[in-house]
């Protein structure tokens, strides 16, 4: 059957309701070829899938392509190079869990498309693009024309005009965001408007268990291009217009917001009857913003907003963090959004300890400052950091040489970590950061420094402190446990010679700790009640210099934050406690 005869085929089926699963979870690919996926718990009919139709072969965009994966008028698009295809997967496989399945997903070059058709993902092409005629050239630009390809607010645009010009609502996003629930019944709750968009603001300006749209003044904090919801409305395409002319000079993010302000004033007027929407472009357009408390970053990974304004997370971006795609990675599984391969919840043998919480002063001057310039809040941040990475320290040593992957404990925080100046150990515009908080682990460790390969660095392995809670990782992984406990504490008194316990005498030395475990060896998670008093020190002193090479190289400038040399010796002096000569650190 030709692609034709196949579309019009899928056209009719669908008038007839019957194969709803078949249509929003699968694209034509090549020749013809259709791949499908899995809806829900429900296996969708098994169509061959052959990958050897090559990135060669991926269709470009066309009206019938977005028709067919669209489901009432609406879709999702993201897009994506090479290295950031694995996001663009992570992207779809968030949708597809939340029976969301009316997507695509634009390749810009043949390793993307590969990634993503290997996944069995609807992917459409967009490299090797004649931007003459292009249904993605963003009218009105000619740079964007000329630079398609290398410029993401191009291809932003672009994408928004075809998927319009189709008819088509179009929820465009980064590909770092990831949904923890269909956002589609929000978006069908909210008041009409013309474009709905992340915002920017680390604040809600909604009351306590208020999930709706910002109020209209929060438009003052700006948007965020990393997510909108476009309608298909008679001034979206003129807007996009508007758009492209403004970005010379500015990046997307900008000339979206210079687009916006176009012949609006300092308060924009509201649409008749709501304080939640506004007129903006010059009032062609009505423009809302997604409550941040759902749609975020920084207030779904640091503040927990959702939780604190007693409303659901929608979506998490991975962004406002410092180490790149690892630490993007990183943010997603620690919230459970980041899907790994089966294996990654499967085979690892886990250590995991308990880890003494910090003190946390009841009382803190925040306004008293200390001969070293430093608030009091912040001394204390420092204090409950070394505190706990002494422990942390102790625990990963014993994972490292008991060959074991660590698990990390969740961290307790007194300060924010970023690239602003603080506002009492709060970023800047982020009040309802509680403190103490949970803080990401890559606020206090470079965490590709962790694992990244080096010849004088011991290998090790870890997980994120969500992994037993992650519904990915079999149950036994929890409950399949020896636990590692000292003699002569108070958990001695409690002694029993139940067999999943292995009582350790003090002092235990490393050879000795390896034979009282081994007969454990396939036990799936050993668990150390005091790493500190477990680990006693390595048996070879090169060994302990490859460890503490991998343990001080991955740590974050947050760790330990002195601008002074001879302070961050120290500081990593007490971290490892070690009363080594300075000299030794240089």
């Amino acid at each position: 059957m030709s692609v034709q005869g196949l579309l019009a085929h899928i056209k009719a089926m669908r008038r007839n309701h019957l194969i709803i699963v078949l249509v929003t979870s699968a694209v034509l690919y090549g020749n013809g070829v259709l791949i499908s996926d899995k809806y829900l718990g429900w296996k969708s009919p098994k169509i061959a899938y052959e990958p050897a139709c090559g990135p060669q072969l991926v269709p470009q965009l066309n009206r019938e392509l977005a028709h067919a994966a669209a489901q009432g008028g609406e879709i999702f698009v993201t897009w994506a190079s090479q290295v950031y295809a694995d996001f663009a997967v992570n992207w779809a496989r968030s949708l597809q869990r939340v029976n969301a399945t009316n997507f695509l997903v634009g390749a810009l070059d043949e390793k993307a498309a590969q990634a993503l058709l290997d996944a069995k993902l609807p992917v459409f092409s967009m490299y090797n693009l004649d931007m003459n005629g292009s249904v993605m050239a963003a009218g009105g630009s000619k740079a964007c024309e000329q630079d398609f390809h290398n410029s993401t607010a191009c291809q932003r645009i672009g994408l928004a005009r075809a998927f319009l010009s189709y008819g088509l609502d179009v929820t465009l996003s980064d590909a770092d965001w990831a949904f923890a629930e269909d956002p589609r019944p929000f978006f069908s709750r909210q008041p009409p408007a013309d474009l709905l968009a992340a915002g920017a603001a680390l604040v809600n300006s909604t009351a306590d268990g208020d999930g709706g749209l910002e109020l209209a003044a929060s438009l003052a904090a700006g948007t965020d291009d990393g997510l909108l919801l476009l309608r298909a409305a008679p001034a979206m395409l003129s807007f996009l217009q508007a758009w492209a002319r403004a970005l010379p000079g500015r990046n997307g993010q900008a000339a979206l917001e210079s687009a916006l302000r176009e012949g609006v004033g300092a308060t924009p007027a509201l649409w008749p009857g709501q304080d939640r929407l506004a007129y903006a472009w010059g009032g062609r357009l009505v423009l809302g913003v997604l409550p941040v408390a759902r749609f975020g970053s920084h207030t779904a990974s640091v503040q927990g907003l959702a939780g604190l304004m007693h409303v659901t997370q929608v979506a998490v971006h991975a962004s406002h963090q410092s180490d790149g795609l690892v630490g993007k990675r990183h943010r997603l599984r620690e919230a459970m959004l980041w899907e790994d391969a089966p294996e990654y919840y499967t085979e690892p043998r886990l250590l995991s300890m308990d880890l003494k919480p910090p003190s946390v002063p009841e009382k803190l001057s925040l306004g008293v400052m200390d001969e070293g310039g430093q608030t009091a809040l912040q001394m204390a941040h420092k204090r409950g950091l070394q505190f706990q990475l002494q422990q942390v320290r102790a625990g990963m040593a014993l994972a490292v040489a008991l060959n074991r992957t660590f698990l990390m404990p969740r961290l307790t925080c007194l300060c924010d970590s970023g690239w602003d100046k603080l506002e009492n150990c709060r970023s800047p515009g982020a009040p309802l950061t509680p403190l103490p908080f949970t803080c990401p682990w890559d606020q206090v460790f470079l965490v590709e420094r962790l694992t990244e390969p080096h010849e004088k660095k011991v290998n090790m392995t870890y997980r994120e402190y969500s992994f037993l809670e992650n519904p990915r990782t079999p149950n036994e992984t929890e409950h399949d446990l020896i636990l590692l406990s000292m003699e002569g504490t108070a958990n001695t008194a409690f002694r029993t010679h139940d067999p999943t316990i292995v009582w350790l005498p003090p002092k235990t030395g490393l050879a000795d700790l390896r034979d009282r475990v081994a007969r454990h060896s396939g036990v799936r998670r050993l668990h150390v009640r005091d790493p500190q008093a477990a680990w006693a020190d390595w048996e070879r002193p090169e060994d302990g210099k490859s460890f503490d090479l991998r343990f001080i190289g991955a740590l974050a400038p947050w760790a330990g934050p002195f601008d002074d040399e001879e302070k961050t010796k120290r500081w990593l002096d007490g971290v490892l406690r070690r009363k080594r000569k300075r000299e030794k650190w240089t």
